[in-house]
């Protein structure tokens, strides 16, 4: 039998939210559809803000692997750019800590628009869509 271990874990809890007022003037009036683009402009505004914080977190662990398999964020240049083999390393890392995969056994990235311009030019990456 193998116990379960508790740990205590303090964090500081922030709110983000973003309101957007239409009158119903507007909605009446304007021959665009207001309530849709409002709606899918706190969308994008939403996931920026999601994104934004999960980079935060991730630049404050210190499980962190850079371009490379440089060892810190001081010995990168500007020729250590995101490559297959990166992530290939990555993979392998995360399968045998055990870590969770989502459906189909794959696991997520999150990638700045830059480092994705990087990847792409890698000639060894293929692309998921490739597959299907």
């Amino acid at each position: 039998m193998t116990p379960i271990v508790i740990s205590n874990v303090q964090a500081v809890v922030d709110q983000w939210g973003a309101l957007a007022g239409i009158t119903d003037r507007a909605e009446m009036t304007v021959k665009h559809p207001t309530m849709q683009i409002t709606r899918d402009l706190l969308s994008d505004q939403h996931d920026q803000t999601i994104d934004r914080e999960i980079q935060v977190v991730i630049m404050g662990t210190t499980g962190v692997a850079f371009a490379g398999n440089k060892a810190s964020r001081a010995l990168l240049t500007s020729a250590d750019v995101l490559r297959t083999d990166d992530i290939r390393r990555q993979v392998a890392t995360l399968r045998s800590q055990g870590a969770r995969t989502f459906t189909g056994g794959y696991f997520k990235g999150i990638f700045d628009p830059f480092v994705e311009g990087d990847l792409t030019k890698d000639p060894t990456f293929v692309n998921a869509g490739v597959y299907s």
